[in-house]
Protein backbone atom coordinates (compact mmCIF):
# COMPACT_ATOMS: atom_id res chain seq x y z
CA UNK A 1 0.00 0.00 0.00
CA UNK A 2 2.73 2.21 0.84
CA UNK A 3 4.88 1.94 -2.89
CA UNK A 4 1.22 2.94 -4.42
CA UNK A 5 0.82 6.19 -2.03
CA UNK A 6 4.33 6.73 -3.47
CA UNK A 7 4.14 5.88 -6.88
CA UNK A 8 1.00 8.50 -6.79
CA UNK A 9 2.70 11.00 -5.44
CA UNK A 10 5.94 10.81 -7.44
CA UNK A 11 3.78 10.84 -10.32
CA UNK A 12 2.09 14.09 -9.19
CA UNK A 13 5.41 15.59 -8.39
CA UNK A 14 6.65 15.23 -12.16
CA UNK A 15 3.37 16.56 -13.55
CA UNK A 16 3.16 19.68 -11.47
CA UNK A 17 6.99 20.33 -12.02
CA UNK A 18 6.84 20.29 -15.95
CA UNK A 19 3.19 22.49 -15.45
CA UNK A 20 5.43 25.13 -13.38
CA UNK A 21 7.88 24.92 -16.37
CA UNK A 22 5.46 25.25 -18.49
CA UNK A 23 4.48 28.94 -17.05
CA UNK A 24 2.48 27.84 -14.16
CA UNK A 25 3.40 30.25 -11.72
CA UNK A 26 2.28 32.07 -8.61
CA UNK A 27 0.60 35.12 -10.42
CA UNK A 28 -1.46 32.27 -12.22
CA UNK A 29 -4.69 32.45 -10.97
CA UNK A 30 -6.19 30.07 -8.14
CA UNK A 31 -8.80 27.98 -10.07
CA UNK A 32 -6.12 27.06 -12.95
CA UNK A 33 -3.79 25.82 -9.67
CA UNK A 34 -6.92 23.73 -8.66
CA UNK A 35 -7.92 22.77 -11.96
CA UNK A 36 -4.24 21.48 -12.71
CA UNK A 37 -4.11 19.56 -9.23
CA UNK A 38 -7.24 17.71 -9.73
CA UNK A 39 -6.15 16.98 -13.40
CA UNK A 40 -2.87 15.70 -12.29
CA UNK A 41 -4.10 13.68 -9.40
CA UNK A 42 -6.48 11.68 -12.13
CA UNK A 43 -3.84 10.93 -14.29
CA UNK A 44 -1.50 9.54 -11.36
CA UNK A 45 -4.36 7.36 -9.73
CA UNK A 46 -5.29 5.96 -13.51
CA UNK A 47 -1.41 5.44 -14.46
CA UNK A 48 -0.77 3.62 -10.92
CA UNK A 49 -4.23 1.31 -11.54
CA UNK A 50 -3.14 0.61 -15.39
CA UNK A 51 0.03 -0.39 -14.44
CA UNK A 52 -0.38 -2.22 -11.06
CA UNK A 53 -1.28 -5.65 -12.59
CA UNK A 54 3.05 -5.34 -14.08
CA UNK A 55 4.95 -5.40 -11.29
CA UNK A 56 3.51 -7.46 -8.52
CA UNK A 57 2.14 -10.98 -9.86
CA UNK A 58 1.73 -13.31 -6.76
CA UNK A 59 2.27 -16.95 -6.95
CA UNK A 60 -0.79 -18.73 -6.15
CA UNK A 61 0.32 -22.48 -5.72
CA UNK A 62 3.52 -24.54 -6.59
CA UNK A 63 4.27 -27.98 -7.82
CA UNK A 64 7.34 -29.86 -7.05
CA UNK A 65 8.62 -32.89 -8.76
CA UNK A 66 10.87 -34.97 -6.74
CA UNK A 67 12.58 -36.96 -8.92
CA UNK A 68 12.97 -34.46 -11.90
CA UNK A 69 13.94 -32.09 -9.07
CA UNK A 70 11.57 -29.49 -11.28
CA UNK A 71 9.65 -26.49 -9.59
CA UNK A 72 6.34 -24.97 -11.22
CA UNK A 73 4.66 -22.29 -9.78
CA UNK A 74 1.09 -21.14 -11.05
CA UNK A 75 -0.21 -17.56 -10.64
CA UNK A 76 -3.25 -15.77 -12.26
CA UNK A 77 -3.60 -14.69 -15.63
CA UNK A 78 -2.13 -11.69 -16.76
CA UNK A 79 -1.79 -9.53 -20.12
CA UNK A 80 2.31 -9.23 -19.70
CA UNK A 81 2.65 -12.92 -19.45
CA UNK A 82 3.12 -14.26 -22.56
CA UNK A 83 2.93 -17.77 -23.91
CA UNK A 84 6.97 -19.20 -24.01
CA UNK A 85 8.14 -15.98 -22.63
CA UNK A 86 11.20 -15.84 -19.70
CA UNK A 87 10.28 -13.92 -16.35
CA UNK A 88 11.84 -13.29 -13.16
CA UNK A 89 10.52 -15.05 -9.95
CA UNK A 90 11.49 -13.15 -6.58
CA UNK A 91 11.11 -13.65 -3.11
CA UNK A 92 10.21 -11.27 -1.18
CA UNK A 93 10.80 -10.73 2.77
CA UNK A 94 11.85 -8.85 5.75
CA UNK A 95 15.03 -8.02 6.75
CA UNK A 96 16.02 -5.64 9.49
CA UNK A 97 12.86 -3.97 9.25
CA UNK A 98 13.03 -3.03 5.20
CA UNK A 99 11.56 -5.48 2.89
CA UNK A 100 13.93 -7.11 0.38
CA UNK A 101 12.96 -9.02 -3.17
CA UNK A 102 15.96 -11.27 -4.23
CA UNK A 103 15.75 -12.64 -7.79
CA UNK A 104 14.97 -16.72 -7.21
CA UNK A 105 15.14 -18.02 -10.41
CA UNK A 106 13.97 -17.70 -14.17
CA UNK A 107 11.35 -19.56 -15.88
CA UNK A 108 9.51 -20.27 -18.82
CA UNK A 109 6.06 -19.47 -19.19
CA UNK A 110 3.23 -21.97 -20.28
CA UNK A 111 -0.51 -20.75 -21.01
CA UNK A 112 -3.24 -23.05 -21.30
CA UNK A 113 -6.52 -21.30 -22.91
CA UNK A 114 -8.51 -24.22 -20.83
CA UNK A 115 -6.96 -23.30 -17.85
CA UNK A 116 -7.67 -20.22 -15.64
CA UNK A 117 -3.73 -20.29 -14.00
CA UNK A 118 -0.51 -19.77 -16.11
CA UNK A 119 1.49 -21.71 -15.16
CA UNK A 120 5.76 -21.19 -15.40
CA UNK A 121 8.57 -23.47 -14.90
CA UNK A 122 11.62 -22.66 -13.04
CA UNK A 123 14.76 -23.66 -15.38
CA UNK A 124 17.20 -21.02 -13.76
CA UNK A 125 17.76 -21.18 -10.08
CA UNK A 126 19.35 -17.97 -8.85
CA UNK A 127 19.21 -19.18 -5.47
CA UNK A 128 17.79 -22.24 -4.82
CA UNK A 129 18.02 -22.09 -0.77
CA UNK A 130 15.36 -19.75 -1.08
CA UNK A 131 13.44 -21.14 -4.21
CA UNK A 132 13.15 -24.52 -1.47
CA UNK A 133 11.39 -22.44 0.81
CA UNK A 134 8.25 -22.63 -0.80
CA UNK A 135 8.38 -25.70 0.14
CA UNK A 136 8.06 -25.21 3.99
CA UNK A 137 4.57 -24.42 3.68
CA UNK A 138 1.12 -23.57 1.70
CA UNK A 139 1.61 -19.83 3.11
CA UNK A 140 4.91 -19.78 1.88
CA UNK A 141 3.83 -18.95 -1.85
CA UNK A 142 2.45 -15.05 -0.77
CA UNK A 143 6.30 -14.30 -0.41
CA UNK A 144 7.15 -15.24 -4.14
CA UNK A 145 5.92 -12.51 -7.13
CA UNK A 146 6.91 -12.52 -10.61
CA UNK A 147 8.00 -9.96 -12.85
CA UNK A 148 7.36 -10.22 -16.67
CA UNK A 149 10.62 -9.00 -17.32
CA UNK A 150 14.41 -10.55 -17.38
CA UNK A 151 17.55 -8.18 -17.12
CA UNK A 152 19.83 -8.75 -19.88
CA UNK A 153 22.73 -9.47 -18.20
CA UNK A 154 21.15 -12.53 -16.47
CA UNK A 155 20.36 -14.05 -19.92
CA UNK A 156 23.60 -12.77 -21.20
CA UNK A 157 25.60 -14.80 -18.02
CA UNK A 158 23.17 -18.23 -18.64
CA UNK A 159 24.13 -17.96 -22.56
CA UNK A 160 28.05 -17.23 -21.78
CA UNK A 161 27.99 -19.88 -18.88
CA UNK A 162 26.24 -22.82 -21.37
CA UNK A 163 28.87 -21.75 -24.14
CA UNK A 164 31.80 -21.97 -22.01
CA UNK A 165 30.66 -25.44 -20.57
CA UNK A 166 30.17 -26.34 -24.28
CA UNK A 167 34.01 -25.31 -25.30
CA UNK A 168 35.23 -27.29 -22.65
CA UNK A 169 33.85 -30.40 -23.34
CA UNK A 170 35.22 -30.21 -26.62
Amino acid sequence: MVQIILAVMAIFADILTILSVWGIDAESPLWLKIGITIVAITICVAMVVLTHDAYDIKVKRYHYKEKENEFRVYTRKNKYLVDGSVVSIYYRYQDQEEERDDLVALGYVFIDDKDSDVQIKMFKMMDERLVRNILSSNKSCRKYHVKPNVEFSRISEIILHESEASDNVC
